[in-house]
């Protein structure tokens, strides 16, 4: 309220009244917190993860928050949307342009205790006396393809066995067609994982006809290896690696599904089948503990963001020896015994990224006899060694750039690199 007086010189006296309203329209400036990354055991408070600030004209009566929470892809991964509101002493708000995110991520692995080392007596192995390996065809083709339009058909396999896969592949593949190179095949495992086996457009512009086989241990080139036209009969490997089906359950469904992505050229889906190795679920020690019991069980299974991790395996003959070498041997790496300079080492060759050759560790001359061919990507090769008399190194093995020294003679286990 404003009272203004007005007096003339000869003291007339006039006033008026008038009434001032202050008023706050002015929202306050909100400044929010960066986006974050946390891992799934951290805490998402805005004590760990900051705070927005904010000003006003008027003075900031509170600044809030509010949280939306995406889907988890799976145990401990998913996204924190947060909006941040500031409000002024006279009910003004602002809320950030942007959001902040925070991303919850698990980046630390399980830990578990491996079970001791065991020796078994044939047929107690259960991998080596219990594998079962069987061929299943299709039986619902042809399928045809319909040269209207792009076309995509499926066939089925329906596996009634009960196990768990060791190996797969893919066998007796025929498809009638005109043009190859508008082809893609794609599998799809009972448990729903879906893998792309090939896209022939990645090496082929033309070509009649397919009849080949998927194998991971193909061992005839990378892919795509495939003639073009596809149809020697033989053996090659899969765009996708087929172990990805490895410990999945056998029993069910399998689909294949052949995407003809062009008009015109059509054909049929001839034939297809599994080749699949499995171990039964009576000689499987996840779920047989008499089984578990012949090797021992991991323990100590612990994880921060999944409160139930879950150990699984994937068995190797790991005792694979060199060519010119017997199985159960040893070698020696004694002074003159092995090379006349120096001790050796154990290379992972990069050039043949399924092999390993033994050389010398001071003048790097290969023995290329000593040699293991077809490797198994993520198995082990192992021998038996011995080093007297010799002043020089201690024996070493390379897996790509990382050197790994070994001291004390004996087994020594050199992981195969995928």
């Amino acid at each position: 309220f404003v009272s203004v007086t007005v007096t003339d010189i000869n003291n007339n006296v006039s006033t008026c009244n008038s009434t001032v309203t202050v008023t706050d329209t002015e929202k306050p400036v909100i400044t929010c917190p960066p986006n974050v990354s946390i891992e799934c055991d951290e805490s998402d408070h805005p004590d760990d993860t900051r705070y927005a600030t904010a000003t006003d004209n008027c003075g900031v009566e509170s600044i809030t928050w509010s949280d939306s929470q995406s889907t988890p892809a799976c145990i401990g991964t998913y996204t924190i949307t947060r909006t941040w509101t500031a409000t002024d002493v006279n009910g003004n708000t602002s809320t950030c342009t942007h959001p902040q995110t925070i991303e919850v991520e698990d980046n630390t692995p399980p830990t578990f205790t491996a079970p001791a080392d065991a020796t078994l007596d044939c047929p107690d192995s259960y991998v080596v006396a219990n594998q079962i390996c069987t061929t299943y065809a299709s039986s619902d083709v042809p399928v045809a393809i319909s040269p209207v339009g792009k076309d995509t058909i499926t066939s089925e396999i329906f596996i009634s066995d009960a196990g768990k896969i060791l190996d797969i592949n893919v066998v007796n593949l025929g498809i009638e067609h005109t043009d190859v190179s508008q082809l893609e095949v794609w599998l799809t495992s009972p448990d729903g994982t879906t893998k792309e086996l090939v896209n022939f457009s990645e090496k082929c512009t033309s070509g009649i006809n397919v009849e080949i086989n998927f194998d991971d241990e193909a061992g005839n080139g990378a892919y795509p290896a495939f003639p073009c036209p596809p149809n020697d009969q033989m053996s090659y490997e899969p765009k996708v690696p087929l172990s990805s089906f490895y410990q999945e359950q056998i029993l069910g469904t399998w689909t294949l599904t052949v995407i003809d992505n062009a008009n015109e050229d059509g054909g049929n889906l001839i034939s297809w089948g599994l080749e699949i190795c499995y171990v039964t679920p009576a000689d499987d020690p996840s779920s047989n503990p008499s089984v578990a019991a012949l090797t021992g069980d991991v323990t100590d299974e612990d994880d921060n963001c999944d409160p139930d991790p879950q150990a699984t395996f994937k068995d190797y003959h790991a005792y694979k020896d060199f060519i010119t070498h017997a199985e159960g041997g040893k070698y020696d790496f004694s002074y003159d015994a092995w090379m006349t300079s120096g001790s050796g080492q154990i290379l992972y060759n990069s050039v043949d990224s399924n092999s390993l050759q033994l050389i010398s560790h001071q003048n790097g001359s290969t023995t290329t006899e000593f040699k293991y061919n077809s490797l198994p990507a993520g198995g082990w090769v192992a021998f038996d060694w011995a080093k007297t008399g010799d002043t020089g190194d201690a024996f070493a093995y390379f897996v790509g750039a990382t050197e790994v020294v070994l001291t004390t003679p004996g087994r020594v286990l050199v992981p195969v690199s995928s």
